[in-house]
């Protein structure tokens, strides 16, 4: 197919997946689920207050950073699920989760590429990514899966482009970005166990 349809199929789920992820975003106006830990570390990061973290701190600590970059001053205390946040800045805290969210469709359309099915195959398997209840509900709150989740398939996506174009410097972004994964939550740890375990069954495959 031409490669027009590439980029129209990449721009209507762009499209459908900004729509989807950000309308009403900031609903609801309330503290929701582990908002009430995240929210708590994000704070703590930005008035450089001692905590103890579970997690590898990667995703905190970068909508730490893009919340202060933008401005925001922690005021609210996280202390309780369903409590109302006491204005619109927990908005600068919710925005690269649902970033994440948005973005990930169109890493699924190109991975499906990469493993060689059709254009219009691509679309769909991103469509479904777009309307994906479960994944669309926790990308609009300040939770670390969106990113989390982004990071592995981008890192899957560039292996697949090593895998198939041979360019080594596809490899070491996929390399980053798995690093990226398991810097967000300890499971992200697979996305580095997978393409070590294709490449190690591709060698004795060779013996």
């Amino acid at each position: 197919m031409p490669r027009m349809n590439n980029k129209l199929y990449i721009a209507i789920l762009l499209g459908a997946s900004i729509l989807i992820h950000f309308l009403f975003f900031g609903k609801p106006n309330e503290v929701v689920f582990d908002e009430v830990w995240y929210g708590r570390h994000v704070n703590d990061y930005i008035n450089s207050t001692f905590h103890f973290d579970g997690h590898p701190p990667l995703g905190r600590m970068t909508i730490a950073g893009f919340a202060k970059l933008a401005g925001y001053e922690p005021e609210s205390s996280f202390e309780n699920i369903s409590e109302e946040y006491p204005d619109r800045q927990y908005l600068t805290l919710r925005f690269l989760p649902t970033l994440a969210g948005t973005i990930l469709p169109i890493i699924i359309y190109l991975i499906i590429l990469e493993l060689g099915m059709a254009p219009i195959a691509a679309f769909a398997g991103g469509m479904l990514m777009v309307l994906e209840n479960s994944f669309v509900a926790q990308s609009r709150l300040l939770l670390m899966d969106s990113s989390l989740i982004l990071y592995e398939f981008a890192s899957l996506f560039f292996y697949l482009r090593y895998r198939n174009h041979k360019k080594i410097y596809m490899l070491f972004l996929s390399g980053i970005l798995a690093g990226c994964a398991f810097s967000v939550k300890w499971v992200g740890l697979s996305s580095i166990a997978l393409p070590i375990l294709f490449e190690g069954f591709n060698m004795l495959a060779e013996i």
